[in-house]
């Protein structure tokens, strides 16, 4: 799972063991340690360890190192550091990684900070798969606002799990058709500016996509 947003953590602290999810930490967010192990002594054991600070404060102390990132049809060479952790305010006890991105071009604190419950893929490659959220969110919104995607009443489950795919194979035929058929715009077709490399998409205003046309 991928977003832009910063999460509702309560909802997301007993994902499945085979669901990851990975956002943009907010600047405020503040981070712990790991829980210290068990004293033995009475009381209840600690849940949080010492606090760490927010992504600023600790992009000013951690080390940077080199890394090739593929992003948005290109390899770019950055500067990485990353931290097992906790935000406890959002994911309580959950164990989570902070990655920070710092450009080439940037010589202080960081132009990127990814929060993820994946603790195992390298930062690289979480990197690459973060960037994919743009084509992602750009899909759902046109196959909802062209095609109406999830936007059907239905009842039963089985009839939501047949319906959205349906609606989204819908779209990508769509596209693919537009891709080859499609009229030559002489601007970009969606009106949104996205990252080089985003593939053309038929726009709202386009005629030949609307209900009314197909024949």
């Amino acid at each position: 799972m991928l977003s832009r947003t910063p999460p509702n953590g309560r909802a997301l602290r007993d994902l499945p063991d085979h669901i990851t999810f990975t956002t943009r930490l907010p600047a405020s967010a503040v981070l712990y340690g790991l829980a210290p192990p068990p004293t033995g002594r009475h009381g209840r054991p600690r849940l949080k360890g010492e606090r760490l600070g927010t992504a600023q404060e600790l992009a000013a102390t951690l080390a940077f190192a080199p890394a090739k990132v593929a992003r948005y049809q290109r390899t770019d060479t950055v500067h990485l550091a990353e931290c097992t952790c906790l935000w406890y305010g959002s994911f309580h006890t959950r164990t989570v990684r902070v990655i920070w991105l710092r450009d080439d071009a940037t010589d202080t604190g960081y132009d990127l900070a990814l929060l993820t419950t994946d603790l195992t893929t390298p930062a690289p490659r979480l990197i690459t798969r973060y960037a994919w959220r743009w084509a992602i969110e750009v899909t759902f919104a046109e196959a909802r606002g062209l095609l109406g995607v999830g936007q059907a009443e239905n009842r039963t489950r089985t009839a939501v799990e047949r319906t959205v795919p349906f609606g989204l194979y819908c779209y990508t035929i769509t596209v693919v058709w537009y891709t080859w058929h499609g009229p030559v715009p002489r601007t970009r077709l969606s009106g949104a500016s996205g990252p080089r490399g985003t593939p053309p998409r038929p726009s709202r205003r386009c005629r030949t996509c609307s209900p009314s046309s197909a024949g």
